[in-house]
């Protein structure tokens, strides 16, 4: 399967097509309640880029939440529905409903992402009917269709780590220099979108969360994995 096959498939099967219509439409109900003021205490998309005495207001330690989808919210959504008012001669309350629906939309569209990601990467590892299976019941799941009503950085860290778990996969299967970069790059993004700051403050968090190490939960996965299968063997 090659690299696009991803964002291809689904003209291709319309079990996938179907997923992500029934996605879209469940995502879509409900898209701008809240509209008059934000659902997300942080105010993801609603940051003002300057300060009432003129400072740069997109200093990392001004979020109570991870930093990276802060400014991608930012750049795609808030600037955009600026640009647009101002045009057009919009009120500060219809800013802000803009705003919100807008930013709650690019989730939305992470969501969707998601959805083919999960398709491409289970067809390639368990086969078809599986991956339309697990496709349908992950584009129906309700607390991943409640978190794209929400501008929290749930759906944007699930997106980030499928794409850099596609390119892994890739490395696996083919094992080109560029997956190797893509899937490096985007385990970066994913650990920016978590609020993890390098690969020492994530080991720190996951040894206090899981008690070993990385690597020695690395070590004793595949120690469990080898000695399953040699049971098979013997059997």
């Amino acid at each position: 399967m090659t690299r696009g096959v991803a964002f291809r498939c689904a003209a291709a099967d319309p079990a996938l097509l179907g997923a992500l219509i029934l996605a879209l439409v469940f995502c879509l109900y409900g898209i701008h309640w809240g509209a008059t003021e934000p659902w997300e205490p942080d105010q993801m998309a609603y940051h003002d880029a300057v300060t009432e005495d003129g400072r740069l207001n997109l200093h990392p330690g001004d979020f109570l939440k991870p930093p990276f989808h802060k400014y991608f919210s930012f750049a795609l959504a808030r600037v955009p529905a600026y640009a647009v008012s101002k045009l057009l001669g919009f009120s500060e309350i219809t800013l802000r409903e803009i705003t919100l629906v807008w930013a709650r939309m690019l989730t939305v569209a992470l969501f969707l992402v998601q959805i083919v990601l999960v398709y491409a990467i289970t067809q390639r590892f368990f086969g078809l009917f599986a991956a339309r299976i697990l496709t349908l019941a992950y584009a129906t799941s309700a607390g991943l269709i409640a978190f794209s009503h929400f501008l929290t950085a749930d759906i944007p860290v699930t997106t980030w780590m499928l794409v850099a778990f596609y390119f892994a996969q890739n490395v696996l299967l083919r094992g080109r220099l560029t997956d190797y970069l893509l899937a490096g790059t985007f385990t970066g993004v994913a650990a920016a979108a978590t609020g993890f700051v390098d690969q020492s403050h994530l080991h720190r968090h996951f040894q206090r969360s899981v008690g070993v190490t990385p690597g020695e939960y690395r070590r004793r996965l595949v120690d469990r994995r080898s000695l399953s299968a040699a049971e098979r063997v013997r059997r």
